[in-house]
């Protein structure tokens, strides 16, 4: 009975029961489009979903586009939303809704970009919109760049660290200390040394020592493993270590973070 928000590529918010979306036979089911369970258009694809019950109501959704854009805005906008869903943010041409974070209001944004560079700032620095607003820059991208993945610190948070992975499987960690606090809108500064080896960067989450994280490569396969075993490095842009070996012709995909409390309840 939890109800469940679904932000998509095209900047779109739907709501769901849980219940609603089918069950799968077995933790090997291969699940059910998306597209037989909400009203998605021709290449909309969901990027976040948020279980409602695990959050208070007074927070807010940050939200960062391909293109750097970012946005502010009370929970309480999308709490009541008709089936055929509605806009989250109103995106520029060409642009798509990567990421969503539930923020209290008082933590710090980490933007993570495909050639390599980061940017963190407060989250003060973009005030609350509406529902109906653009958003405002949150990171200046140099030419061929984009936004690859975002997350949330807590500024008074010591733990916390930045994984960072690219196409061809080379990882690494940082302390999020090693990101200083810039003003929104900069130019961000080199969070990954991208070689031919490495390929470009595919995904920037904030993580800790007892996550774990699942690599989804492009041809289907998976690898699953600790936190722990990705060395904490002092340097930023370094291009980190190999974590998983790929098949010829196979690049990752994306990853998934698992935190460490939803490990020990499985």
């Amino acid at each position: 009975h939890n109800t469940l928000l679904f932000f998509t590529s095209t900047g779109r918010a739907y709501r769901l029961k849980a219940y609603e979306v089918p069950e799968a036979g077995s933790r090997n089911s291969r699940g059910t489009a998306m597209v037989n369970v909400l009203p998605l258009a021709v290449g909309e694809s969901v990027t976040t979903m948020i279980d409602l019950e695990r959050v208070h109501e007074d927070v807010n959704l940050f939200m960062v586009t391909e293109f750097g854009v970012v946005k502010r805005t009370a929970i309480e906008e999308y709490r009541n939303i008709r089936r055929s869903g509605l806009n989250a943010i109103n995106l520029d041409e060409g642009d798509r809704l990567i990421s969503v974070n539930v923020t209290t209001g008082n933590q710090d944004i980490l933007i993570g970009t495909k050639l390599g560079i980061a940017i963190r700032f407060s989250e003060h620095d973009v005030r609350l919109m509406k529902r109906a607003a653009h958003g405002v820059r949150g990171i200046k991208l140099n030419a061929g760049d984009v936004v690859v993945g975002a997350g949330v610190l807590n500024t008074d948070e010591s733990e916390a660290q930045v994984f960072t992975i690219s196409e061809e499987g080379f990882g690494k960690r940082n302390d999020a200390e090693a990101y200083t606090i810039q003003k929104r809108g900069g130019k961000g500064s080199k969070n990954f040394k991208i070689t031919n080896k490495t390929g470009d960067v595919v995904a920037v989450e904030v993580v800790h020592n007892d996550d774990e994280v699942m690599l989804i490569s492009e041809q289907g396969k998976i690898i699953r493993f600790n936190m722990n075993d990705i060395a904490v490095k002092k340097g930023k842009a370094i291009s980190g270590v190999k974590t998983q070996n790929l098949d010829e012709g196979d690049k990752v995909a994306s990853i998934a973070v698992i935190p460490g409390a939803e490990i020990e309840e499985e």
